[in-house]
Formats: structure tokens, C-alpha cells, sequence
């Protein structure tokens, strides 16, 4: 939990699948395996919001998660599980960037990247590992242009897979039922330097 202490909804984020969101989203999803979520909601100052995020927010969060889950498809490998698997390692080298010293010998530690700076950056690499693979069929990029998908002429042959994902992350987002979780993102929102 450590780096996600500092932004309010990334610290919401990994949170949103405790108690109730549990059981709830690993049956939306299909996805049996629990361990991933135990993980993720472990996290000894749960307790320590900051008073802007409220009930509302986190349960907004919690649908939000849920609702991101229901997008990924039934396949080999982009899954909503990989999605878990890719916003734990992000959660995990935010927090060893943000609590690394800076008298490290470790040179991949030694700076923060801009990190410790702007809390908005932990936003953004929580959300983007939640969304990046939402709505992947299971092919590749050139696959679909090959095939002239509809998604090809929407996105003119340009990372048509990862335009979509972000077109249903912020659609979905900009949905009037998260309208608490969005007030909670931009009250904390720092301009980007």
C-alpha cells in the first residue's frame, strides 16, 4: 500500500475490491483465482483517507473497478487478472521509487522520475495499469488492420488496442454514476509541469 498513500484514489483503487467488491467482481469477471485480490487489499492504513474521499468515493471506485472488469474479454493472456497482475508491479515500484533513499547504490532507485513531485503521476500509472489491455480482443494491432477492423479506420491503423482501452476507460469513467470519484480525482488534480 506504502506508495499509495500519497494520492487519493490510487490509494482507493487497490482498495475497492475489499469486503463487499470481492466476491462481486471475481464472479463478474469469471476469475476464480482470489490470491491477487488478497493481495491488493491488504494494507494496514485503509483507514487513512483523506477526508475528501468519502464513503461515496470509495464505493464509486469500487463499481468503477468492477465495472473496468466486466470489459476485459475471456482471453489467453489480456485479461482482468493480468490487468491485477500489472497494477500490483506498478503499485510496487511506485512505492520503491517513493521510498527510496536518496543515498541508494541501487541506480534503478536513485531517482523518483518525477514522482515525488507531482502526486498526479501515481494516478496516472495506477489507472493505466487498471485499464491498458479493458476490451482487448486477443489479436494484435496489425491483425485487425489486416482484417480492416472497424476499429483500423476508427483509430487510422494508429494503436488501435490501446486507443480503445482508453476510449472505454474514460467513457465509462465520464459516466454520471462516478461523478463523486471524478470531484475526488480533479479536487487533487496538480497541473502536470
Amino acid at each position: 500500500c506504502g506508495a499509495l498513500l500519497s494520492l487519493p484514489i490510487p490509494m482507493v483503487m487497490p482498495h475497492a475490491l475489499a469486503t463487499d467488491g470481492a466476491s462481486s467482481l471475481s464472479s463478474a469477471t469469471g476469475w476464480r483465482s482470489r490470491s491477487v485480490l488478497a493481495t491488493i487489499t491488504q494494507c494496514k492504513e485503509r483507514s487513512k483517507f483523506p477526508p475528501s474521499i468519502t464513503a461515496a468515493v470509495r464505493m464509486q471506485v469500487r463499481q468503477y473497478v468492477a465495472r473496468i472488469a466486466s470489459w476485459y474479454q475471456d482471453v489467453p493472456y489480456h485479461t482482468f487478472e493480468h490487468a491485477t497482475h500489472v497494477l500490483l508491479s506498478a503499485n510496487k515500484l511506485l512505492f520503491l521509487l517513493m521510498n527510496a533513499s536518496e543515498n541508494t547504490e541501487d541506480p534503478l532507485l536513485k531517482h523518483a522520475y518525477g514522482l515525488k513531485a507531482n502526486v498526479s503521476y501515481h494516478l496516472a500509472l495506477i489507472f493505466a495499469a487498471l485499464v491498458h489491455d479493458v476490451d482487448h480482443g486477443g489479436v494484435s494491432n496489425q491483425t485487425l488492420i489486416n482484417e480492416c477492423d472497424p476499429l483500423s479506420i476508427l483509430y487510422n491503423d494508429q494503436s488501435l488496442l490501446e486507443q480503445r482501452s482508453l476510449a472505454v476507460a474514460f467513457t465509462v469513467l465520464m459516466e454520471s454514476k462516478y461523478e463523486e470519484l471524478r470531484r475526488g480525482v480533479y479536487e487533487h488534480h496538480q497541473p502536470l509541469n
